[in-house]
């Protein structure tokens, strides 16, 4: 802790002193950086805008400064220059992004407070200073070193058989692969089901968004080490399926064949016929507002008509329960 005398001030006898708000920094013959903290007077601590009252004599205000903390930035194999940064006590520091570069086809990853690393000294991307982490701090400085782990390249396919420039990027233990909506895909009539190493879906399977780790880059080994170091996702589909309506001689607003979702809802509509009453959708029994839900196969379901005036009481009809292909 640094003190420093400040210019006098003027003050009535009997009266009262607001302190000021002291934002400003002092350096010491070693060039060492302090800012200020707060005051101290007569064995207590005061914070800017606090008063002083009933001064009947002249009094002496210590401005009390505490030094700042180095962080400094080590390539650890890399190349390049990174200028440090400094925190104060009670501050949260945030990391600066790396500038190093390193041409041994690594790639960095995370500052660590080890060169060699761990996951137990990894650095986020903002340091909590304070006071019980000062022994973190050698000499009042702390360095960071770069990791570098080995590049590896993800691409990611469509796979829909037309010709696109297909995006890429490194993987990185700890962070996802990129999601299907992510990367802005979508098949017109298809449903997206996930990855894989192969078009057909014949090699590793690979869940959309899943974490990058060891295990899993372990697992695509053999396709990185055959593909200089890449992997190529292609993704995977199902053929959305066809809802089929036939409205034996009535009519509707809406298509009468849908695209469906495999998994998803369709509302079974009410379709008009002139003189005659829709009762239900035969394939098996749905009603007008029944829910459908859509499967892999294609369905096609029948409007069964009735005289106006029919009972549109449900446990009066008795359908067949098999669907009508």
């Amino acid at each position: 802790v640094f003190s420093e005398i400040m210019k006098p001030v003027l003050v009535d006898k009997g009266g009262s002193y607001t302190l000021p708000n002291s934002g400003f920094e002092i350096k010491d013959e070693y060039l060492n950086t302090y800012r200020f903290q707060n005051y101290e007077f007569n064995e207590k601590t005061y914070e800017p805008d606090d008063s002083i009252n009933s001064i009947e004599n002249n009094i002496t205000i210590k401005a009390v400064f505490a030094q700042t903390y180095e962080v400094a930035y080590d390539s650890n194999g890399g190349s390049g220059r990174m200028e440090s940064g400094y925190v104060f006590p009670g501050d949260n520091y945030t990391v600066a992004d790396n500038t190093f570069t390193n041409d041994n086809d690594v790639v960095f990853e995370s500052w660590n407070t080890v060169p060699q690393g761990g996951e137990a000294t990894k650095v986020g991307k903002t340091i909590n200073y304070s006071e019980e982490e000062v022994i973190q701090f050698s000499n009042r400085k702390l360095t960071l070193y770069a990791q570098w782990v080995q590049r590896y390249t993800a691409v990611y396919d469509i796979n829909d058989g037309g010709e696109h420039t297909d995006p890429s990027e490194n993987m990185l233990p700890g962070r996802n692969f990129k999601s299907y909506t992510e990367l802005g895909f979508s098949r017109p009539n298809y449903t997206f089901t996930g990855w894989n190493t192969e078009p057909d879906g014949s090699g590793i399977e690979v869940a959309d968004g899943v974490m990058i780790n060891d295990t899993l880059i372990s697992s695509l080994k053999d396709v990185l080490d055959a593909n200089n170091n890449t992997v190529v996702l292609y993704a995977q589909y199902k053929e959305e399926s066809w809802i089929i309506l036939d409205l034996d001689g009535g009519t509707l607003d809406d298509d009468t064949r849908i695209r469906g979702r495999v998994g998803s809802h369709y509302i079974m509509p009410t379709p008009t016929r002139a003189n005659m009453k829709f009762l239900y959708w035969q394939g098996s029994i749905y009603y007008a507002g029944d829910e459908y839900l859509v499967t892999e196969e294609n369905h096609r379901f029948k409007a069964i008509w009735g005289r106006d005036g029919s009972s549109d009481d449900r446990s009066s009809y008795v359908p067949p329960k098999t669907a009508i292909e």
